[in-house]
């Protein structure tokens, strides 16, 4: 019997409709298979043959699924998938951590180095714009002092002398021997 004869019978009832051709075969193949001899008009025929066929799907179906799991298998182990025990959840923590924690720890600490040398930088511009401004804007004048011709910036007084910050300490620089003004701008 092959697969191609399996024919969906459900019940003793659906023999009726079984072909004596079909009949014959059967008889044939449990006589080969099984060495018994039986009559097409038995009353057990009808659920032997039923059963066999029950068998045979059945026997089918496993095969498939055996072919399925063998496949999902191959699958399974192509992906080398591993897999670590760890005796507390304070090791496993750690293991996972140090997979995934240190390098998020990275890149933020690179995003906020990142940020801080942004910052600076702005800063910086914004200061020597401003300086620039101050510059283009003040008088420089040619002094002469001890005998050298110097420049020089001419600070004038603001309306309220607490809030001049430019100019308002002076650094004495023995290195060089001249004072320098650090000007300062509030933002």
């Amino acid at each position: 019997m092959t697969q191609d004869e399996n024919t969906s019978l459900t019940s003793v009832r659906d023999m009726e409709y079984l072909s004596e051709e079909k009949k014959v075969a059967f008889k044939a193949f449990i006589l080969k298979r099984f060495g018994i001899m039986i009559d097409t008009g038995d009353e057990v025929f009808p659920l032997l043959y039923l059963t066999y066929h029950n068998v045979l799907e059945n026997s089918i179906r496993e095969k498939k699924t055996l072919e399925q799991l063998n496949h999902v298998q191959q699958l399974v182990r192509r992906q080398s998938v591993k897999q670590y025990q760890f005796p507390s959840a304070q090791a496993a923590f750690g293991y996972s951590f140090g997979k995934v924690g240190f390098p998020i720890i990275f890149a933020l600490s690179l995003l906020f180095i990142g940020f801080l040398l942004y910052q600076f930088n702005q800063q910086a511009q914004y200061r020597s714009e401003h300086l620039q401004h101050w510059i283009d804007q003040a008088s420089i004048n040619q002094v002469t002092y001890d005998g050298m011709t110097v420049p020089s910036i001419q600070l004038t007084q603001t309306n309220s002398i607490q809030q001049a910050q430019a100019g308002k300490h002076y650094l004495v620089d023995s290195a060089c021997q001249c004072i320098q003004i650090p000007l300062y701008f509030p933002q």
